[in-house]
């Protein structure tokens, strides 16, 4: 039985929600961390950690909208797979785009750059990767 558009429409809506809100948080993480690393003189190891907060990100950002998606759809009607797979397809599209546009040599590839979600591919990547593989597992949770 396929889900109805307005489930899939749901979530979407709760993946857009959350990912807005934990990018905020990302961020302010991320300043914490560039003035830790200040203080501590180590800022070479803080790319590392700022594609790592990123991933982590995504697999909150997840979690989190399969939260929000199970209350805008109501518990009776809302299932993993469902938005499991929508979070997948639409990290699967929007880490696509991103490799190329970085491949022609654009969008800021430089990891070591502390940005914004839409400003560094890396960070991109690594956040709908993080977002895609947690979809994946929740995708696996009905059963």
């Amino acid at each position: 039985m396929t889900p109805p558009i307005k489930n899939i429409a749901w979530n979407v809506l709760a993946f857009i929600l959350m990912t807005v809100a934990v990018c905020i948080v990302n961020y302010i993480l991320q300043i914490i961390i560039i003035f830790m690393d200040i203080f501590s003189r180590r800022l070479e190891e803080s790319v590392a950690y700022v594609i790592v907060l990123w991933l982590v990100t995504g697999v909150f950002g997840s979690v989190f909208t399969t939260g929000l998606a199970e209350y805008l759809v109501k518990k009776e009607n809302f299932t993993y797979k469902v938005s499991g797979n929508a979070i997948l397809i639409m990290s699967v599209l929007a880490v696509i785009p991103a490799i190329v546009i970085m491949s022609k040599g654009h969008f800021m590839h430089n990891p070591k750059e502390f940005t914004l979600l839409l400003s560094n591919g890396y960070v991109w990547i690594a956040y709908f990767t993080g977002a895609g593989a947690m979809a994946a597992i929740l995708r696996n949770l009905d059963k």
